[in-house]
């Protein structure tokens, strides 16, 4: 998920063999998906830039989604995200319009977060 303060864009790839991939698989995937990204946050800035607003690239996060063990593999590679003259380490949660997404998308963190603020109010 790359999110700015105005813009979110979201990429699922699904795995479509269930295989395990190969670390050079994963490598590879990963590269592909970066590039997307990139092309995606250029398009994203000329769109902001035709019509003279700015997009704000020290606001974005990036965050990865999917299984545990395949989000592991990404810690040897560069999964890092440039966009302008910002680079975008990934993190481990997104906050999204009060929406707190994580790598897995298990929602654990948001439902957490609501029901705290919930008893809060309720007391």
């Amino acid at each position: 998920m790359y999110s700015s303060a105005t813009t979110s864009v979201i990429i699922y790839m699904p795995t479509t063999s269930k295989s395990t991939p190969t670390p050079h698989r994963v490598a590879s995937m990963t590269c592909a998906v970066l590039y997307s990204l990139h092309d995606c946050a250029d398009e994203v800035r000329y769109w902001f830039a035709s019509r003279w607003l700015k997009l704000s690239d020290g606001n974005a996060e990036l965050v990865w989604s999917g299984k545990r063990s395949r989000i592991n593999r990404l810690a040897d590679l560069d999964s890092t995200l440039t966009v302008g003259s910002s680079v975008i380490q990934p993190i481990d949660v997104v906050q999204d319009r009060g929406l707190t997404i994580d790598p897995e998308l298990s929602m654990k963190q948001h439902i957490a977060k609501v029901t705290s603020t919930c008893s809060y109010q309720l007391w």
